[in-house]
């Protein structure tokens, strides 16, 4: 039943404005509803996370088929819709320990198959809207990150992560580089969450604030990870003193509709897209 995204199309496609639909398997807090339909919610297709929450198996066949079917049935529901920008695809982080993951007959290798089988589903059941992968972590082998960009090159796919937090070590050291890897080869993008509003310095000398302004962090994600779009979510109330929201946002937004055009010619021009999303907690954080 996709009448409420249909909805949301029509009210926006009045507005001049354009969705991005972003479907999420797991969820990150032992009250939240499931993120499957019931039929599915069971083991062995979906797991207790470590965030308290739940994560599809997304390895599993049954659940492969099942997401396959859905994004096909979406994309010729709602790929013709001109109000509609892009179909967004969730992290790559599981949120399932290593322990849990190698029970349930994951392997690094169907991992990465699965995703890319997966991810070619999307890319040809919506051929006119933008592909969204969000990626970060890829348990018991990182480097296949590259082995799954490389695979999705000449499917158009926009390869990025849900955090823009330039002092977090371990996405600078194990997912980062991945931007500069496949800078100029697919287009890239960022997503400024919760925590992006209050990343703290840890050089105190050379800045003045103590929290990453909201200009600095676009910088970062513009000339250091070479991001073609942002997602910005929308954050209103500062979550820590001195940090920043939506509204600190703004002025940057407005100065910089346009930037780091992507290669050949995109769906639409690169822009800010404002993230309504609710997350609770960090998943890039789960390893």
């Amino acid at each position: 039943d996709f009448s409420k995204i249909q909805n949301h199309l029509t009210i926006l496609g009045n507005e001049g404005l354009r969705l991005v639909v972003f479907l999420e398997d797991k969820s990150f807090r032992s009250n939240s509803p499931s993120p499957v339909p019931a039929y599915l919610d069971v083991a062995p297709y979906v797991l207790p996370n470590i965030p308290g929450g739940k994560s599809t198996v997304r390895w599993n066949p049954v659940v492969k088929a099942h997401f396959k079917a859905l994004i096909t049935a979406l994309g010729n529901s709602i790929d013709s819709n001109p109000a509609l920008e892009g179909f967004a695809f969730p992290e790559s982080a599981t949120g399932l320990t290593n322990a849990v993951v190698d029970a349930n007959g994951y392997t690094p290798e169907l991992y990465r198959d699965t995703l890319i089988e997966t991810l070619k589903t999307a890319a040809t059941s919506f051929p006119n809207s933008q592909i969204f992968w969000y990626m970060n972590y890829l348990q018991e082998n990182q480097t296949y990150i590259a082995d799954i960009a490389t695979a999705l090159i000449p499917y158009g796919i926009s390869m990025g992560g849900p955090d823009v937090l330039p002092e977090d070590s371990t996405l600078v050291r194990l997912t980062y580089p991945f931007y500069n890897s496949f800078n100029g080869k697919m287009k890239l993008f960022g997503s400024m969450q919760y925590d992006s509003y209050a990343e703290i310095h840890s050089d105190t000398i050379h800045y003045a604030t103590t929290y990453w302004t909201m200009g600095e962090m676009f910088l970062y994600a513009r000339d250091n990870l070479h991001v073609n779009y942002i997602f910005w979510t929308r954050v209103l109330g500062a979550g820590t003193a001195g940090s920043y929201t939506l509204n600190s946002a703004a002025p940057v937004i407005r100065t910089n509709p346009t930037f780091n055009p992507t290669m050949g010619t995109p769906v639409v021009p690169p822009k800010f897209i404002l993230n309504q999303q609710v997350k609770t907690t960090n998943s890039s954080n789960v390893r």
